[in-house]
């Protein structure tokens, strides 16, 4: 399915009149909000900026406030990340990549 984000994106940043993003985080939201079920929970570690999770119409948390094998306990499925060191870590870890760009990095929990 192609997305044409022209329509829901203005030059401003301004979406359909309801708040004001930057166009690279629709992009993000709609990498991450079409492969998988609706009702998996994701960390969106975005320092607290819910914008994210409300654009790919997810449940989740916008900040990784605990350890990942606690907030996988608690049910989160996803940790997307632009930070270079929680992707290192994540990696140490041994958790699992799914997929990254110049962006940002998505890992299953």
């Amino acid at each position: 399915m192609i997305y044409d984000i022209s329509k829901i994106v203005g030059d401003s940043g301004e979406v359909q009149n309801y708040f004001v993003t930057d166009k690279d985080g629709f992009k993000i939201s709609l990498t991450f909000a079409i492969p998988y079920k609706p009702t998996d929970k994701v960390v969106a570690d975005r320092m607290g900026d819910t914008t994210l999770l409300y654009l790919s119409d997810r449940r989740g948390s916008p900040l990784l406030y605990r350890e990942p094998d606690e907030m996988k306990k608690m049910g989160y499925r996803y940790i997307l990340t632009d930070k270079k060191e929680i992707m290192e870590r994540l990696l140490l870890l041994k958790y699992e990549k799914l997929f990254e760009n110049n962006q940002f990095a998505l890992f299953a929990l």
